[in-house]
């Protein structure tokens, strides 16, 4: 029942591979998640066809109990392992990394990360800071679908044996027969759920983590077992056999360049990959299974080179770990290669300790004690004392890591801080205001002259900035470069608020000489109107600039990147108009957002600086071209 189809393995490895670039190289591959979808059609293919084979084995019958106890052994002592590292490991890496640890750590245990990471609206590409057992989500599906589908094999075989209590032959076809037409069923649902949660505007986390959305690669699987099987083979295989292994060849090769093209032009946040993208790459995995299974049978010689199979045997273990291990690494300040060199190392050892060393002495299961080196085979009882040890220090770790971990992100903390700070300033200057009406109203005449040359005055020095989240987040460091100068900055602020922003000011007699706008990030696709606005309503003698932003994360179509895009236009437009190009200087210094969301570099020390210089590159250009007549 152990046995290890040709090809199988080579199929594991290239899911296992694409996967693991996409995490390491997301831009290089930016739906390499698509691996995923294979990986999960694998597993119900093995799992089914196993089922199938063991109807009609007499040595061995299937049993519910038996089958959570071999899948208990095949998830538990790699994930006891990731734990492990990943509790020692996250001591060196940033504090935002334990930030809500318990609820991730609670996910990973009861295999709930998928419903966590839908919660909290997380991913691989979460915002300000990625989550260190988010990978876990698959495991948590993976569980999900043992429970469902073992429930239901369950019940398949109680029922088959009263049906055909003496034929094992029927028993099988009839279990199968069912087992076909049950996957088609869910294959179907899931996948409308996916094309209507993706035109209703479900949420991308909602349609990419959720059961009923994501499960039915797993269908994929039981499908194709129920038309081929492994020891044991349905009715029609031997005859799809006997075809050309040329032909069978030929959709294996384009199957897997189709499902490489799809993994380089999508993406986690286009529509078009749950649309149609994942219809199409859960068809893909289909004929995958199904012409490798074939080809299996037409060239009964072949098997996977030795490698292959090796990486295949390593591969859980590895995704397991190298995810944790990346994140770490990249919080700190090590090279990027320095970061992919250390996580491809650390990950291979510490996978092969796994097989070899770790599984062996935590599941005393019969014939693993084989894997050991020669040198554990024989002190096995201390070994096992050791493992025990590294678990409770293990456990001490993991709980020092809850009690320790900050409560909010440094970001946040820092976003708060200015916020509260703005609104300090703010009371200060409807207080300055409000003692200067006071004066206007003793003065009348002569006041309401010297009051217009003190606004002249203030706006010839500094500049009025109306910001996002981005500039908010570095306040501090523009006020200590620009002392006079006064910055209106909100979270998510849209592009569209700024014009009654601007008026505020301009009523309030608050609005300086020079206006920066820092602004887009969240913009409409009317921005071109806004920016207008804009333009229009600053008043004579008042020079703007428009600071181009920039986002890692969106498509090169996004309203954003249009956005960036159209600003030179009107500086070209407008004399009195200048464009400070973050957008150009960000793609120049794209490593300030390593680590990051892809829109915020305040976990880079250069960051900030390089922000300061480019506004204050942009205020000189300014000042040399003539205001508004």
């Amino acid at each position: 029942m152990n046995k290890r189809l040709p090809w199988f393995d080579s199929l594991r490895v290239f899911a296992f591979a694409i996967v693991v670039l996409y995490h390491l190289e997301k831009a290089k591959l930016p739906a390499g998640f698509f691996g995923v979808n294979l990986f999960f059609a694998l597993s119900g293919f093995l799992l089914t066809a196993k089922v199938l084979d063991q109807i009609v084995d007499s040595d061995r019958q299937w049993s519910f109990s038996s089958y959570l106890k071999s899948r208990a052994e095949r998830l538990l002592p790699g994930l006891l392992l990731m734990l492990m590292v990943s509790a020692l490991l996250l001591f060196f890496g940033s504090p935002d990394l334990r930030v809500d640890y318990s609820r991730q750590l609670s996910g990973v245990l009861g295999f709930t990360t998928n419903i966590y990471e839908i919660v909290s609206g997380g991913s691989y590409e979460a915002q300000f800071s990625p989550h260190v057992y988010v990978h876990t989500w698959t495991l948590a599906m993976e569980v999900h679908y043992y429970l469902f589908w073992g429930a239901i094999l369950y019940f398949l075989l109680h029922y088959s044996a009263k049906r055909h209590p003496k034929n094992p032959e029927d028993r099988q076809e009839w279990v199968r027969l069912c087992i076909f037409f049950l996957s088609l069923l869910l294959l179907a649902l899931p996948t409308l759920m996916m094309l209507f949660g993706s035109f209703r505007g479900r949420s991308t986390a909602f349609l990419y983590f959720s059961d009923l959305t994501r499960m039915t690669p797993f269908f994929v699987g039981t499908l194709v077992a129920s038309m081929t099987g492994m020891s044991s083979l349905a009715y029609p295989t031997k005859k799809w056999a006997k075809a050309s292994p040329l032909v069978t060849l030929l959709v294996l090769i384009g199957s897997v360049a189709l499902y490489l093209l799809l993994a380089f032009k999508l993406s986690y946040s286009r529509p078009a990959t749950y649309r149609w993208g994942f219809f199409v790459v859960d068809v893909l995995c289909f004929l995958l299974l199904f012409s490798v299974r074939i080809l299996s049978l037409q060239r009964t010689s072949g098997e996977d080179p030795r490698p292959i199979r090796f990486l295949s045997q390593i591969s859980y273990g590895f995704y397991l770990l190298h995810w944790p291990i990346y994140v770490v690494l990249s919080s700190t300040s090590l090279p990027h290669l320095g970061v992919l060199f250390l996580t491809l190392t650390s990950a291979f050892l510490l996978s092969w300790f796994n097989l070899v060393i770790w599984e062996p002495l935590i599941l005393h299961r019969e014939g693993m004690e084989s894997r050991l080196p020669t040198i554990l085979s024989a002190h096995q009882k201390k070994s096992k004392v050791l493992a025990q040890w590294s678990m409770a220090i293990a456990l001490v770790l993991t709980l020092a890591q809850v009690f320790t971990a900050p409560s909010a992100l440094a970001l946040e903390n820092r976003l708060w801080a200015s916020s509260l700070q703005q609104e300090i300033d703010s009371v200060k200057q409807a207080g300055t205001t409000v003692r200067g009406l006071i004066a206007s109203e003793k003065q009348a005449v002569q006041q309401q002259k010297e009051d217009e040359a003190q606004q002249a005055k203030a706006r010839a020095t500094g500049f009025s900035m109306v910001c996002d989240s981005i500039a908010l987040g570095v306040r501090d460091q523009i006020l200590a470069s620009f002392p006079s100068s006064q910055v209106d900055g909100e979270v998510s602020r849209f592009l569209h608020e700024a014009p009654d922003i601007i008026r505020s000011m301009i009523n309030s007699g608050q609005l300086k000489e020079m206006l920066i706008v820092a602004l887009g990030n969240n913009v409409y696709p009317n921005f071109a109107e806004t920016s207008e606005e804009i333009v229009s309503l600053v008043p004579s003698g008042t020079r703007i600039i428009f600071v181009s932003p920039y986002d890692s994360s969106e498509p090169a179509d996004s309203d954003l990147n249009k956005y960036a895009d159209y600003l030179p236009s009107l500086e070209k437009k407008y004399p009195f108009v200048t464009l400070a190009n973050w957008h150009k200087v960000s793609q120049e210094h794209s490593a300030i957002y390593d680590g990051t969301d892809g829109a915020h570099f305040f976990a880079r020390k250069e960051g900030a600086p390089l922000y300061i210089q480019t506004l204050a590159e942009a205020i000189a250009r300014s000042y040399q071209k003539p205001a508004k007549k």
